[in-house]
């Protein structure tokens, strides 16, 4: 094949996965969408599974790792510095008081073909 053919094909092949790529990406905003009213209908009606024919629907709780703030670690440090010179302890301190929240999702299990 000319040099000049493998370039084309290979121009042709990205373009195809570019477009892919964006479809692909339109797809998951709809999914996301679809699962907020998913989320939404399953708490309203306190149900925690939905079993489908194709697979099952449930609510999970995603545990969300909150952000250290300055702020929080300077009160942190402060605290234990008073009370322990221990850097090892410290450490395990400010890891011990880091914040989570839960928050409910949709989680999608489909059976294998």
């Amino acid at each position: 094949m000319e040099i000049k053919n493998v370039i084309e094909k290979c121009l042709e092949l990205e373009m195809s996965l570019k477009d892919i790529k964006s479809r692909q990406k339109e797809i998951k905003t709809q999914i996301d969408n679809y699962k907020i009213e998913i989320k939404e209908y399953l708490i309203d009606n306190e149900i925690d599974k939905l079993a489908l024919s194709n697979g099952e629907i449930k609510l999970v709780d995603r545990k969300i790792s909150q952000t250290f703030k300055k702020e929080t670690i300077a009160n942190v440090l402060q605290e234990r510095l008073k009370q322990t010179k221990d850097p090892e302890e410290l450490a395990d301190s400010i890891i011990e008081n880091k914040k989570y929240i839960i928050e409910k999702t949709v989680k999608i299990n489909l059976k294998k073909s």
